[in-house]
Order: structure tokens, then sequence, then C-alpha cells
């Protein structure tokens, strides 16, 4: 089977960038846990200069040269259309429309070229819209994977989230099949798009790729650099509103200070917080034990999970929850906030525990009490299991068979 894999970047090895996300790290393994029995190829708007391979099993197509981008790009910003994005949601937004416009014209000329069989396309932005039409405008089959819906996510503007209902409904016309990765990001594609039936979508959980720490927790926390007797947990992600580690600091805050005491909070991730977190952090007085380690590659994160007693999801809006599965192949157990999509997925297994906080002192409890648990942690390893790398590249192989 020929594949071309679409999604907002992909991971290589050595591209510039100021931080890889957990999303850029699950559609490279997709492409290339797909390249090991098909031949896969994969496209983004994110520019890397020339091709590329990943993982010696599939290859990063570039759209086309400076020329033909320039030139696509400026012939859109004289149409009406550019005028008319403007009045409609602002001079930024209608540039980064104009800037989707020209992607699309050379990922039109890719598929001619590349003739894939199907066309797997990542998300529900304006970009990925343009390229489900212009894949289904050439006759091609595809299937379209959405990782949480933009429509829940505090960080998306109205123009995002009316696009992404667009889009759905456009699929719902076609008769397009979609895989999502839990079942609360079905539900809310179901009520995006007005329907109850679930016939043509299916939930493929997402896995990890990374590799567990062979350190003990003890060296692990030595390697960096935390207190090897206390408690220590972790939030792993991007910094911000989606995320809300906002949520956290104000349940630390909230805590005695014999019980803070014993704690350490590493949030590890980008912060793009307005300012910075750690000007929260010091308004909210725990310094002493709230810390942001910013971002940190993916190489290494696993020391962080291992060192861990705890690792907390506190987010918004979360398609999946990337972290749970990484904590939990590292024998931590996470506590979860009942929002997250994934949420009813993982309320069953040993290693998560489901919170629906309404304060901070009501989630300062829970931290409380998941931390006097003392799990098994070899036991919460082996729920790793569940979300084998090798069963999430298998079932999107049989979904994509499905559809060519």
């Amino acid at each position: 089977m020929k594949i071309l894999e679409v999604a907002p970047r992909f991971y290589v090895e050595g591209a510039r960038s100021r931080r890889w996300t957990g999303l850029d790290y699950v559609v490279t393994q997709i492409a290339i846990g797909l390249g090991g029995r098909n031949e896969v190829a994969a496209i983004s708007p994110w520019r890397y200069g020339s091709e590329k391979e990943i993982g010696g099993c599939a290859r990063i197509l570039y759209p086309g040269n400076a020329i033909d981008y320039f030139c696509s790009l400026t012939s859109y910003l004289v149409k009406q259309d550019f005028i008319n994005s403007i009045q409609r949601d602002g001079f930024v937004s209608a540039l980064k429309l104009a800037r989707i416009k020209g992607f699309r014209k050379g990922f039109e000329r890719m598929l001619i070229e590349y003739q894939p069989d199907v066309v797997h396309i990542h998300g529900s932005a304006d970009w990925s819209f343009d390229c489900l039409r212009s894949a289904v405008d050439q006759g091609l089959k595809c299937l379209v994977t959405l990782h949480g819906v933009n429509k829940t996510n505090p960080m998306c503007s109205e123009a995002i989230v009316r696009t992404e209902r667009e889009m759905l409904r456009y699929i719902l016309r076609h008769e397009i099949k979609i895989s999502v990765v839990s079942s609360g990001t079905q539900e809310a594609v179901q009520d995006i798009m007005g329907i109850k039936s679930t016939e043509s979508m299916q939930v493929i959980p997402n896995s990890t790729f990374i590799q567990p720490c062979c350190l003990s927790m003890k060296e692990a926390r030595r390697e960096i650099g935390v207190n090897v007797d206390g408690e220590l947990i972790v939030c792993v992600g991007t910094i911000g509103e989606r995320k809300n580690q906002k949520a956290l600091i104000d349940a630390i805050s909230t805590m005695s200070e014999s019980r803070r005491s014993r704690l350490t909070v590493l949030l590890v991730g980008y912060d793009s917080y307005p300012g910075g977190i750690e000007s929260y952090i010091k308004e909210k007085q725990v310094e002493g034990v709230v810390r942001s380690v910013g971002f940190i590659g993916i190489d290494q994160v696993s020391k962080y999970y291992r060192a861990a007693n705890l690792n907390i999801v506190v987010s918004k809006s979360e398609g999946f929850g990337m972290s749970v599965i990484e904590a939990m192949l590292n024998g931590t157990p996470t506590l979860m906030e009942a929002s997250g999509d994934a949420a009813s997925d993982f309320s069953s297994l040993y290693s998560v525990q489901i919170v629906r906080s309404s304060s901070p002192k009501m989630l300062a409890s829970a931290i409380a009490s998941a931390l006097e648990d003392e799990l098994d942690r070899d036991r919460v390893a082996r729920e790793a299991a569940l979300f084998s790398p090798d069963s999430m590249i298998l079932r999107y192989e049989e979904a994509l068979n499905a559809v060519r």
C-alpha cells in the first residue's frame, strides 16, 4: 500500500525547532511504523528546506521551492478572499491563511507526482481541510485522524473552531472515514457533526515510543538534581492555558506548610504562559516547591517520570494525554482531571486516578491522597502494554486498508 501521511510537523533529528510536541513525535512514529510493510511518504506545512528521511522507512516530501511558494502566496494576497479574511478574522489570521493557500499548491503537485493509494490526514486545522479537499478533488481515498478537537481547546480562536466545524461537516457529506484517539474525542466529534452513529469512526488510542528509564528512582533524582528523599510530582506538557498548570499551582498554594515542606513539583515543558509561569509561581508564593524546568528533549523525559512519585494531568482540554502512558511506562501513576477526553478510557486502570476538582482545595486533597497510595510501580509499568506501538500501527494499517 502506498500511503501519504499529512500532519502539522514530523520530528526530524537535527531539524531546526525551538520545541517539538508530543503530536510531532506520534505522527512521525506512525509514519515510520507504517513504513515497515508499506511505501510511506509524509508532507507537512512545516518547511524543512529539502526532503528528509525519517527512520529509514519513510521520507518527508518537500512541497516546493521558495519561488513556487512566493508566487502562490502573492497571487492569493491580491484576491478579494484575502481582503474578506482580514475583515473577518484580522490581519495575522488572514496572513496565516494565505500561507496555507501557498502550501496547498505544492501539496496538490505532490499528490499528482506521488499518486498514493490513500491519504492519511492528521488534524482539523485550515491547512488539513485544504489538503483533504485537494485529495478528494483528485479522487483519492482518505482517512482523517483527530488527536483531539479544537472546539474544547481554550487556546483556539473562533476562526479555528469554525474551520474545524466546516471540515467535519464536509467529512460527513463526503462519507470520509475518521479515526480518533479517545472515546471522549469521539463524543466531541459526534456532537460537532450532529450524529449519533459511530459507524464511520473508530477509536485508535495513541502509544508512546519513548524508552523507559533504566535508572532507579533515587538515581534518576540525582541525575535531574532533586531531593532523593522527598515526594516529587511532575506535570509534563507545554505550559499554558490548555494544559492548565495554574490549577496545579493554585492547589499547591492551599496546602499546609508541613505538607509542602516534603514536596517538589516540576513543570516540564515549553513555557507559553504570558510573562512566564515563574511569575505566577512567585505570586502564589510557592517558589520553594514549584519550579519550571522548561522544554527537555524526548531522550530525557523518561528520567523525570522515573524520578517522580506522581504524574499530574490537569488540562482543560486533552484529546488523549500522552504523559499518562509515558509515566505508566516508567512505573509512575497518574492523577488526571476528569475533563480530559481520554479520562473515561483510563478510568478502569490501576495506574490512573481520575479526579473532578471544582476547587484548588479539592485538587490538593486528591494529590495528597494519591501520594499516600503507594502503588506497585511494576504493576503500573505492565499496564503500558495496553498501549503498545505495534498494536497502534496494526490498527492504523487496517483502517487505511479499509478505505483504499
